[in-house]
């Protein structure tokens, strides 16, 4: 990489980076080079940061995200408030056919919040030593006496090989001309510092870099560029009386896969950093060295930079991925890259945008933005002929790491149902004839649209959820009916030849592959044996009105607020003989999922910091913050608790009296508690006497709070007479 390139960003696809860093950090800036050339005649569409776009929005309150403007060819943006109320944004600059603004920092300042801006005006500098290079990734910081000072990164020489990046500020009174400030504001030996962010905090200015890991020296780096080892989670901390003279405090930290790559602002009570890793994270602190995980936005970019709105929440700029281009890869990643893509299957962003509803992120993933087909559709059949079925188990049950209501009908074989159940002692033997198989045909007319083969995770599915089994080949066909009707079968062990003709290069554990392979009503798609497999049919003309917040489900199974009551959708003359095969017996028969009720206790919760309903860092086991306090997916007297880490594993319980009713239970109830028992129903419906079925397994506390909020302890062991109130181990959850 040559080192009179600047600004290079991964997202940009100059660097080639690891399949890790693919799927970990979807925009993951890199240190910036110095100096960035304007692109040469011709060759305007090759790839460099000019190929991204800083957008602004405004990160509501309600949680809702609204676009309010762009600044095109342009990244690393820091956004701020002058003493007059006007915000002002800076960023790097690369206009086109303007090579004496080219790879320059640019400002722009609103008087609407952000709705409207003025055109990009290049800073002016004045008294930058000779020899140093021009600002880049600006930070801007609003001082008391009403000045605006910019912290950016610079370094002398024109060769990377010649000195490492350093923080570096100026001093302005209107935004736009600056008088530089001698010295250097903050430096570590033998390591760049770049990229930081400062807060004035109480009378201390604080400032946070991200750790980018010791770099070879002069005359070692290969081909004059940086060797750049971030270390997730940790970032430099340093602060200062004067906001010129910083001293190096210890390093902070966060968990999981994030940087400190972004923006610190306070409001004279705490700060609030916003960083760079799962969305538009947030941490915040009242001294400046402990943090706290607080909300992730689910804003698609780099680098935030954020201010406090006049009407509450913020406006966030960000550096918005790179047009219709995507990361780069290393070859020798392709195993990593594979199952990425499986942990990811529900992420991956559209070929031209990223989607600002659950109902565009399906249509862009699973039918590549070609849906087509208007009108209802009629279902001829379920997945598995009527004589083939043993019983069906609705939507809605709870099953280890299944910890809030599945989203999918389980349909089991007549070969898996008929199994003896009244063996009593020792293991229970399992007589499946697992060479038996069975068709697995489309519900109605369609397009197949999506194949996945799914490997199993090292160590096996057990190892995250043991209520799920390995298996050699697990196959998931997705299939559109109409633009807002979708169905998929899961876990098949075949897709008929009759498809895979016209699937060039065939399907391979890990990545997705897109098709529009046309079938009809009643067409065998492929094969299952003598085990349970899963069918969701998911109408995206409707949302589900029980999820106080269905966006939650952007980042993973969008489908979920879109997912409807298949016998709704059959022909009459098919659907009396399938419900009288459904374990439920009372209507909805095809079962619920969305219990939500904005106050209440009833419904699904995440607790702070682990990432909201997908998870951390793409974890499989994504479930372990999950909480759900409903209703039985068989039969809706009974309360259940499913907690997706009660005494180390998920687990679930139902209410012993089955009261209070969480749907009555609001704020001002106050403490809840309930004790815990093992539940006494098969899947099938079945009743499972058990010698301990009335004994109290665990009791839990419930508190809900204002703004969305529940406070959550679980005693596992204890009864109720032996909780007195919360510890300090109890836990905040969030909807």
């Amino acid at each position: 990489m040559n080192a009179t390139r600047s600004l290079l960003f991964a997202l940009c696809g100059l660097a080639s980076a690891s399949a890790q860093d693919f799927f970990s950090e979807l925009f993951n800036p890199l240190v910036p080079f110095p100096p960035l050339n304007q692109p040469q005649p011709g060759m305007q569409s090759q790839n460099g940061p000019w190929n991204n776009d800083v957008i602004v929005y405004h990160a509501k309150a309600d949680g809702s995200i609204e676009q309010l403007a762009k600044f095109e060819r342009a990244g690393v943006p820091t956004i701020n408030r002058m003493p007059d109320g006007r915000l002002i944004a800076a960023h790097q600059h690369f206009p086109e056919n303007d090579p004496a603004s080219f790879d320059k920092v640019a400002v722009h300042f609103s008087s609407d919040e952000g709705k409207t801006w003025t055109d990009a005006v290049v800073m002016k500098l004045n008294g930058l030593p000779e020899g140093m290079r021009f600002p880049f990734d600006p930070t801007l910081v609003t001082l008391p006496d009403g000045r605006v000072r910019m912290y950016f990164t610079s370094l002398r020489g024109r060769q990377f090989d010649e000195d490492l990046p350093r923080i570096h500020s100026a001093i302005s009174t209107d935004g736009i001309e600056y008088t530089y400030e001698p010295g250097v504001r903050f430096t570590i030996e033998g390591r760049s510092v770049i990229d930081c962010a400062v807060a004035l905090h109480q009378g201390v200015f604080h400032l946070y870099s991200p750790d980018n890991g010791k770099q070879p020296e002069p005359g070692q780096r290969p081909n004059n560029g940086p060797q750049m080892q971030p270390t997730d989670g940790i970032g430099y901390h340093a602060t200062s009386t004067d906001g010129l003279n910083f001293t190096r405090a210890d390093d902070v930290k966060v968990e999981g896969r994030r940087r400190w790559l972004g923006n610190a602002q306070s409001d004279g009570k705490k700060i609030t950093f916003f960083g760079t890793g799962e969305g538009v994270f947030t941490v915040t602190s009242s001294d400046g060295a402990n943090w706290q995980l607080g909300d992730t936005f689910r804003i698609m970019g780099a680098d935030p930079g954020a201010v406090a709105a006049k009407d509450g929440g913020w406006i966030v700029a960000v550096t918005g991925p790179p047009r219709n281009q995507q990361p780069s890869f290393a070859p020798e990643d392709r195993w990593l890259f594979d199952w990425a893509e499986e942990v990811r299957f529900f992420e991956r962003p559209s070929p031209d945008e990223a989607a600002s509803t659950t109902a565009e992120k399906i249509n862009q993933m699973w039918s590549r933005v070609q849906a087509k087909g208007e009108g209802p559709v009629r279902l001829t059949s379920f997945p598995l002929r009527l004589d083939d079925i043993g019983y069906i188990i609705p939507l809605g049950n709870m099953q280890s790491g299944h910890t809030t209501p599945s989203d999918h009908l389980y349909l089991v074989p007549k070969g898996a149902a008929n199994r003896p159940n009244n063996q009593r002692n020792g293991p229970r033997m399992d007589d499946r004839d697992f060479s038996q198989l069975y068709d697995v045909v489309a519900v109605a007319d369609g397009f197949v649209v999506m194949l996945q083969w799914r490997p199993n995770p090292q160590g096996g599915q057990a190892k995250y959820d043991p209520s799920v089994f390995d298996r050699e080949v697990d196959l998931k066909v997705f299939i559109e009916h109409s633009a807002h009707v979708r169905s998929y079968v899961d876990h098949l062990i075949e897709v008929d030849p009759a498809i895979m003709k016209d699937v060039p290069g065939g399907v391979q554990p890990g990545r997705p592959v897109n098709v529009r392979i046309p079938v009809k009503a009643g067409q065998v798609i492929g094969k299952i044996g003598n085990q349970t497999f899963d069918f969701a049919l998911i109408d995206t003309s409707t949302t589900r009105k029980g999820f106080v917040k269905p966006e939650r489900f952007l980042l993973r199974d969008p489908q979920k607020p879109h997912v409807v009551d298949p016998f709704d959708y059959l022909d009459e003359s098919v659907r009396a003989p399938l419900i009288a095969k459904c374990a439920r017996k009372v209507p909805p028969f095809g079962g619920r999922i969305d219990y939500d009720i904005d106050g209440k206790l009833i419904g699904n919760w995440y607790e702070q910091g682990t990432g909201g309903y997908a998870g951390l860092n793409r974890r499989i086991d994504y479930w372990v913050g999950h909480l759900s306090l409903v209703y039985h997916h068989l039969d809706p007297k009974i309360v259940v608790v499913s907690i997706g880490s009660y005494d180390g594993r998920a687990q679930q319980f139902w209410v012993k009296g089955n009261q209070p009713d969480p749907a009555t239970i609001g704020e001002k109830d106050g403490i809840v508690k309930y004790e815990l028992i093992h539940g006494q129903l098969g899947s099938s419906g079945q009743v499972q006497m058990r010698q301990d079925g009335d004994q109290v397994q665990g009791t839990v506390l419930c508190q809900v709070l204002p703004d969305r909020k529940l406070k959550f302890e679980a005693f596992p062991g204890k009864r109720g007479d032996e909780v007195a109130g919360f510890t300090t181990a109890a836990r905040l959850y969030e909807r």
